[in-house]
């Protein structure tokens, strides 16, 4: 009986022995399917394509500036992710596309994250040269819909697209698909940390 309790005490204080308990470390998502090389432009006009973002993990996710219903909310979402990234010394890189290339230049992209707080050396927006170029990485690459413009019934026109932020690994895969909410973002915060810390 006293070698049993001195046994449990050990593990208690040694949590870093084999054989005792300890919490588990976070699951990391499954691998999907790689991400295909792109070219496109960020908020300073500089070429963006896959190989700038070799090596690390990053989070996409789809706006546009002009955006009447869900983007903002979702802007401001990613901003408060930010926050919680370098917080909790998260490494993670946030990666935003815009679907309406035709009105959002590198320079509406730079104001437009300007306006939601975004530190430039860890979030980055990207635009295209033309809307098929857009649309081959966002429906391509992320599997995700983009719509056609289409007048609302406000008169403004929208773009149908998704709200999900999508985890990229260091070997540019997907790693998985996350809500904009608070949960979601939890969840993404982990999983990321994860990927970080293989």
């Amino acid at each position: 009986m006293k070698s049993l309790t001195l046994v449990i005490s050990l593990c208690a204080l040694l949590t870093s022995s084999i054989g005792c308990t300890k919490k588990p470390p976070a699951s990391l998502p499954p691998k999907g399917k790689a991400i295909a090389d792109f070219n496109l432009l960020d908020q300073a006009g500089r070429e963006v394509t896959l190989k700038t973002f070799q090596g690390q993990v990053w989070i996409a996710n789809f706006v546009f500036t002009t955006c009447p219903s869900i983007c903002p909310e979702v802007t401001r979402s990613v901003a408060g992710l930010q926050k919680e990234l370098e917080r909790s010394k998260n490494a993670a890189k946030i990666v935003t596309f815009t679907v309406d290339p035709e009105t959002d230049t590198p320079d509406i992209l730079k104001k437009y994250g300007e306006q939601y707080g975004a530190d430039f050396s860890r979030w980055t927006f990207l635009t295209a040269r033309s809307v098929k170029d857009m649309r081959n990485v966002v429906e391509g690459n992320f599997k995700t819909a983009m719509g056609d413009k289409q007048i609302n019934a406000a008169g403004m026109y929208d773009i149908a697209h998704t709200t999900k932020l999508v985890l990229v690994d260091q070997d540019g895969n997907h790693r998985g698909y996350f809500s904009s909410d608070s949960k979601g973002m939890g969840h993404l915060i982990e999983a990321s940390s994860a990927l970080l810390s293989r």
